[in-house]
């Protein structure tokens, strides 16, 4: 009989599962590829600093650390772009965004949570953390939902490694290392390129904003 682990890898070979992705303040980065993405508990308690995009994290597990699959939860990335805009124009205060992509081992290798929903989406916030935390979990994340239109995974031509629901996430209960970083891309080509002489080792890459992971998930 195979491991939880085991179906875990499963999973992610069946799902064609490439990477996972975390979207941050650029202010943020030097201090991740120093010492990793730690939880919003650890930032709270003064162990890292850090800007954060949600004050008031509803889901209620701080000490987590909110990842994706494949792809930003591009609603909520847009949000916080726009309400970055806002600031600046009122406030002249310029808050430029880095996107990281991460190794998918910490699907298997991590204790994890992996919600089909949004992280506080009552649905989810029923559930106990055991019941997140195994490979039926992260199979369900592909699941169909019901919906009034009928829009099938199908019908939405979602490639097998999107998760069925944008806003799904994959919550991390510890530090993920720098070694887990496999490339960062920018909307900002005079960011990528201090950033690619700064960690040549690393993949860095531009996309234009409102195209690829800075635009709508398609």
């Amino acid at each position: 009989m195979k491991s939880d682990t085991e179906k875990l890898k499963d999973i992610v070979k069946a799902r064609e599962i490439s990477y996972l992705v975390h979207f941050t303040r650029l202010k943020n980065l030097d201090g991740i590829l120093e010492h990793g993405i730690v939880t919003r508990s650890d930032i709270d308690q003064g162990k890292l600093k850090a800007e954060i995009n949600d004050n008031k994290r509803l889901d209620g597990w701080r000490d987590s650390i909110s990842l994706s699959i494949t792809f930003p939860n591009d609603k909520m990335f847009y949000k916080y772009r726009c309400e970055a805009e806002i600031d600046w124009k009122i406030l002249g205060k310029k808050i430029e965004w880095v996107v990281l992509l991460i190794h998918k081992s910490i699907l298997w290798k991590s204790e994890c949570a992996f919600c089909k929903q949004n992280a506080a989406d009552h649905r989810i916030r029923k559930l106990p953390k055991e019941q997140l935390s195994n490979h039926n979990a992260l199979n369900a994340m592909f699941d169909e939902i019901e919906d009034p239109k009928d829009d099938t995974r199908e019908r939405r031509s979602l490639k097998p490694c999107y998760p069925t629901d944008p806003q799904a996430e994959v919550l991390v209960f510890d530090t993920i290392s720098p070694k887990k970083i496999l490339g960062l891309v920018f909307n900002n080509e005079t960011a990528r390129q201090q950033y690619r002489k700064k960690y040549p080792s690393l993949r860095t890459l531009y996309c234009k904003e409102g195209t690829k992971v800075f635009g709508p998930r398609n």
